[in-house]
């Protein structure tokens, strides 16, 4: 029996399709450079938007992941791209001491386990906590973010490292205090708010003749000629 020449061109052109199919694939994939086994930087510093969508947290992370093209930045309205914002507003928030602000970015029933192993129940608590230490303490903190992880039904996983410099308003030295913390946050309405917040502290703490937070005196540009 023979084989229609209508079937076989469509056959033809099928199999066309599913080339460029796979082309295409490939250029944005490339199976054959994931490596799974590399070791990259835990940091969202510098993420990258790969073309298949997806948020990574540097260039590193895309290409072990085989991705061959993607641009600088959160991919746009990626639950990546609104959480590190959140992060941001809350380093700022807490560099203004602005307590009330930072309780409204925790849930009524937040719980906050602080490093000396107690436990701070509750938003209000939360603030009333940032009010005491604010009263006594100049403090200015940096929050590096290591990973985003999207679970389910609106909440997030997070870690990342701090560093915060605090100098008592009696003009004494100040320290400098680095460590670790994994988050919990859940996202209502557009807003995150966090659940869980676990904070741990490096041992020891440097103490420094000059706070950082005294920026030195800009430099006048040397007059051109």
């Amino acid at each position: 029996m023979k084989t229609p020449l209508k079937f076989i061109f469509a056959l033809i052109a099928f199999w066309g399709l599913a080339g460029l199919t796979t082309v295409s694939a490939q250029k944005c994939i490339d199976e054959r450079k994931v490596q799974p086994e590399q070791t990259c930087p835990r940091s969202f510093d510098d993420p990258v938007c790969g073309c298949n969508g997806q948020t990574y947290a540097n260039i590193c992370e895309a290409e072990r992941n085989g991705v061959t093209k993607w641009t600088s930045g959160t991919c746009a309205g990626s639950v990546e791209e609104s959480y590190t914002k959140f992060v941001k507003d809350w380093e700022a928030a807490y560099n203004k001491a602005d307590y009330r602000a930072l309780g409204t970015m925790f849930t009524n029933d937040a719980v906050q386990f602080l490093p000396d192993g107690s436990a701070v129940e509750g938003s209000r608590n939360i603030a009333e906590r940032y009010q005491k230490f604010f009263a006594n303490q100049k403090a200015v903190a940096t929050i590096k973010v290591a990973d985003v992880v999207p679970l389910c039904d609106g909440f997030v996983s997070s870690s990342g490292t701090y560093m915060i410099e605090t100098a008592s308003k009696a003009d004494q030295p100040a320290n400098l205090i680095k460590g670790s913390y994994v988050t919990v946050a859940h996202q209502v309405g557009g807003e995150w708010k966090i659940v869980r917040h676990h904070l741990n502290v490096e041992p020891g703490r440097a103490v420094m003749d000059k706070p950082l937070m005294e920026k030195a005196p800009k430099q006048k540009a040397p007059a051109q000629n």
